[in-house]
């Protein structure tokens, strides 16, 4: 996520313009955000098959957003000054809800449903960039807090999509599980979370780590599979002077 720190500056002013731009960017805020606005439905493309489906995608910049819902009664909600640039929810089943903060920059994210009555909630200004979220088996839950950070190819995921099964018993081994991400949690480049995992908050995870048990908060994990390395820290997107 190297690229995390500028755009989240891009973020602040194109939607600060896009608000306000008679007060702050003058004449040429006001054409960019109009630009916007008579774009927004070239760059939103629904497929909607079933009944009762909610879309409410608030006044954010969108570029590439694509929705595939087959299914009922599925809610989508993205809240106001977000700057998305490519996004895919593909929804099977039937209530499912998507919602998402104020403030968010989301580049090239995929959030996919299955079964029934999932749900993937995240909070306000958090930054995603080339990330997978996968809400499966019934009633399945991934909970992302505020300012949470995931770098390229993050993969998160409730199920392993397949089951286990003991021979003997005929017991499956491998049952989903909600995940959890606390406020202000560092995930970087290629980490995998799996079904059942609580990320602590402020707690950051290394570059290609496999998450398969909690991480408490304030901590520093890594590895296959991940394990703490470090407690009693946390992360700053500052480049301080080293003592």
């Amino acid at each position: 996520m190297s690229n995390c720190k500028s755009v989240m500056d891009a973020r602040d002013s194109r939607t600060q313009s896009a608000r306000h731009g008679h007060k702050h960017g003058g004449f040429f805020a006001c054409l960019k955000s109009l630009y916007h606005t008579l774009r927004r439905p070239l760059e939103i493309r629904r497929r909607i098959k079933g009944k009762g489906n909610s879309i409410s995608l608030g006044n954010s910049i969108l570029k590439r957003v694509r929705i595939d819902i087959v299914g009922n009664d599925n809610v989508i909600a993205l809240a106001n000054d977000s700057v998305v640039e490519g996004m895919i929810v593909r929804i099977r089943g039937n209530g499912h809800r998507l919602s998402v903060g104020r403030g968010v920059w989301f580049h090239n994210v995929r959030f996919f449903f299955e079964d029934e009555t999932c749900r993937i909630a995240i909070g306000n200004e958090c930054m995603f960039n080339d990330v997978s979220i996968s809400a499966v088996e019934t009633g399945c839950a991934v909970e992302i807090g505020a300012k949470v950070g995931l770098a390229e190819e993050t993969d998160i995921r409730t199920s392993d999509s397949h089951s286990i099964v003991d021979v003997e018993t005929g017991q499956r081994l491998n049952p989903p599980a909600g995940i959890s991400i606390g406020d202000g949690a560092w995930i970087g480049k290629g980490v995998t979370i799996l079904k059942g995992v609580r990320i602590g908050a402020q707690s950051v995870i290394g570059m290609r780590s496999l998450v398969t048990k909690d991480v408490p908060p304030y901590c520093l994990a890594a590895g296959v599979p991940a394990k703490v390395l470090r407690t009693g820290v946390t992360w700053v997107w500052e480049k301080l002077p080293v003592s």
